[in-house]
């Protein structure tokens, strides 16, 4: 299966509507946001990357269209079966999300949009639920002279489907981020740390926060919110980077060098035994990746020449990607 990063859109069946929360089909958010699309049909293709998907208008099938593309619309039902075989009336089919991953030409299927149906107060109500292609199975393929019929089945029960996520749109997903990071981020000024990005149902998060646990905390809430497909956690953390700045100098034999974090700021402590050792020191801490720039007031030369003084460099704080001044 293709990773989920690349442009992410919904394509949906024309005539396969609900008529609950969630609004399906979504709206076309151009020129900035997803381009949505409604299709009379959807073509499937099971291939060794994953299941590709290609949106066609009623009519014959676009000549691009793979002999063994599977044709899906409004009235196709997708079967339900438990992990234990049984099997129980199925989800209609209200369309798909795709995803084209950086450098691919084609798009490919990350879910699946059914129709879970559920009954409030003698009501039947109609939801847009979006459900991982994974659980997607061909349980019949059967060829007829020039027609083939599929039979296509969702490897779960009607429990568990009643709990995958409802479709949202994007607007209020990222809503609903924001609420969920104000209620898990510790204190307001980490949570002003962090910001949020919604595209098609997947959460980002990007910033700045000194401990790895504020991310924990943020990523399960996230995971727990309504129409929340996938969480990607791009924030740079203090705890983190100061273990692989102190893994850096391991490598370096520069183990026993004391490091500490101070917004994105490496300072180092402790002493070398030469000046190359110091270069290396703080060359090392400088390569890894979030790294600001690094602070060496407290680190010392232990044997230096006869003409340098045994104190620290005065080009501290340098920043990441520069070179120490030479003496």
């Amino acid at each position: 299966m293709p990773s989920l990063n690349g442009t992410a859109r919904y394509l949906a069946l024309r005539g396969a509507e609900t008529d609950s929360a969630g609004h399906w089909p979504p709206k076309s958010e151009k020129p900035l946001g997803p381009d949505h699309a409604i299709y009379d049909t959807l073509l499937l293709s099971a291939t060794e990357a994953g299941w590709q998907v290609m949106g066609a208008a009623a009519g014959p099938a676009p000549l691009s269209a793979p002999d063994h593309a599977i044709t899906v619309t409004a009235q196709t039902v997708l079967g339900l079966i438990a992990n234990d075989g049984a099997a129980s009336s199925g989800a209609n089919l209200l369309g798909v999300r795709a995803v084209q991953p950086e450098g691919e030409t084609q798009e490919y299927v990350s879910h699946v949009v059914v129709m879970r149906e559920t009954t409030q107060l003698r009501r039947i109500e109609k939801t847009a639920v979006v459900v991982p292609i994974d659980l997607l199975t061909l349980s019949a393929y059967v060829e007829q002279g020039t027609k083939a019929e599929a039979v296509l089945d969702l490897r779960i029960s009607p429990e568990e489907l009643a709990h995958q996520p409802i479709f949202v749109p994007d607007k209020l997903v990222e809503k609903l981020a924001k609420q969920a990071l104000d209620v898990s981020v510790p204190t307001l000024r980490q949570r002003h740390d962090i910001i949020v990005e919604t595209v098609v149902g997947r959460v980002a998060i990007y910033g700045h926060a000194e401990l790895t646990s504020t991310g924990d905390a943020a990523r399960a809430e996230l995971e727990r919110t309504p129409g929340v497909l996938e969480v990607a956690d791009y924030v740079v953390y203090s705890e983190r980077l100061q273990q692989q700045v102190q893994d850096s100098l391991a490598k370096k034999g520069l183990g026993d060098l004391t490091v500490l974090m101070e917004h994105d700021l490496a300072e180092l402590h402790g002493v070398v035994p030469d000046r190359k050792a110091y270069h290396a020191a703080r060359e090392a801490a400088l390569k890894v990746p979030g790294v600001r720039g690094v602070v060496s007031n407290s680190l010392f030369v232990e044997e230096p020449a006869a003409s340098e003084p045994a104190t620290p460099e005065a080009h501290d704080a340098q920043p990441a990607g520069t070179t120490p001044a030479k003496s």
